[in-house]
């Protein structure tokens, strides 16, 4: 039996203000000032950003020394050590014992030797923890670097430990400059994506098939500032953005600049089809209530963007991320893969499902999936306010 509860369509009011200017009505000594010859106020009106730029942890980088098979360090025709490319993200972690499950330190010295960066340092400290008869005793008693005779000289109060961050943001540079570019920098984690420029281009080929052409470029609030120093946002903080290839801005046969082809936003609503647009409306053989449950099904909010990866929540599915893992607990099985091989949810009950949104059908007990994790290749849908709209009663209207 249909259920209202199973076709209402949420008609929540987003009200991002990241990005809008703040104003503020002038006064001079609690006096409020107003235009010349007009009674209305006069306005200061702000440039700045509203959010976090990034978090308040700052973290270093460096660059592992490559090593022959034997463990000996390379190095070059100048005798200079060779590295690694890629960076790595190092943090210093006060060293002290650790009494409380989220407490800072140190347990085991397992733990130690998983997290500190130099292992030749972890040999001393191992050695005085075996001395003291544990950890715990080891700390009461003081944990010290050791010469090469085994005498202590400092007090270890830190260690760098290995960093799990990923494409943190440069934030601001060293006082004391090192000859390696990557050593003057402080380095911290992004604090929010607060938008994604969605590009959108679908071809038709020779024989007459579409090639999806889709790209997705997440601006985060600390290069959203970079674009308002610039000038590329607008007093009604509308972005200026276009698609890049290589630092360049791409064009097409007109000359004209590529412009995305909608700014995906957290909590904007979106309803997903199979072929193409016009599968969602009201089919001529299906009741208003059929129409509304299907659309209800299909019709997901944003979550946010990271890494390439877009996460939707059901518009109706108000759980938090325990009560998703309890219902999808990892080692469930959900479905028999094309190979005969049953899969579980593995990290799906928090993540998101990456399955055909009709496929909940067969593998969800025909519930909708709570959630999906997409790439640009899946984003096939309606988009509100460039698709469709969502009345204050809660029933939709088309706009294409």
């Amino acid at each position: 039996m249909w259920d209202i509860d199973d076709s209402v369509l949420i008609n929540n009011m987003v009200n991002d203000q990241a990005l809008t200017p703040a104003k503020r009505v002038i006064r001079k000594r609690g006096k409020v000032q107003t235009i010349a010859e007009s009674n209305k106020p006069r306005l200061a009106t702000g440039d700045s950003i509203r959010g976090q730029l990034h978090l308040d942890t700052f973290y270093g980088a460096i660059k592992l020394s490559m090593k022959d098979e034997n463990g000996n360090i390379l190095r070059n025709s100048n005798g200079e050590i060779i590295t690694e490319e890629k960076l790595k993200y190092v943090l210093r972690v006060p060293f002290q014992y650790k009494s409380k499950a989220d407490g800072v330190g140190f347990k085991t010295v397992e733990e130690i030797e998983k997290q500190i960066v130099d292992k030749a340092l972890f040999q001393q400290i191992r050695i005085q923890v075996e001395s003291a008869g544990g950890l715990k005793e080891a700390f009461e008693n003081g944990i010290f670097m050791l010469d090469k005779k085994g005498n202590q000289v400092n007090k270890i109060r830190h260690l760098r430990c290995w960093a799990s961050v990923s494409e943190p943001l440069k934030i601001k540079q060293q006082t004391y400059l090192s000859k390696h570019d990557h050593k003057n920098h402080y380095w911290a984690a992004n604090g929010e994506n607060i938008i994604c420029a969605y590009y959108k281009k679908d071809k038709i080929d020779k024989k007459g098939n579409v090639k999806k052409v889709r790209e997705l470029e997440i601006i985060n609030l600390f290069d959203a500032a970079k674009l308002k120093s610039f000038g590329l946002i607008t007093k009604r903080g509308e972005l200026e953005v276009y698609k890049k290839k290589d630092g360049e801005i791409i064009t097409d046969e007109d000359g004209r600049k590529e412009r995305p082809y909608v700014f995906l936003k957290a909590g904007l609503k979106v309803v997903f089809y199979e072929n193409s647009l016009t599968d969602l409306k009201l089919q001529s053989e299906e009741s208003m209530e059929e129409f509304s449950n299907r659309i209800s099904n299909r019709m997901y909010k944003i979550v946010k963007f990271a890494g390439g990866q877009v996460t939707f929540q059901h518009h109706l599915d108000s759980r938090d991320e325990k009560q998703h893992m309890e219902e999808y607990s990892e080692d469930k099985y959900f479905k028999t893969d094309s190979n005969g091989k049953e899969l579980t949810y593995g990290k799906r009950g928090k993540n998101g499902f990456t399955e055909k949104i009709s496929d909940y059908i067969n593998y969800n007990e025909g519930k909708p999936w709570h959630k999906l994790l997409y790439t640009k290749d899946w984003l096939d849908f309606a988009i509100e306010g460039k698709d469709f709209i969502v009345n204050i009663d809660g029933t939709i209207a088309w706009i294409n």
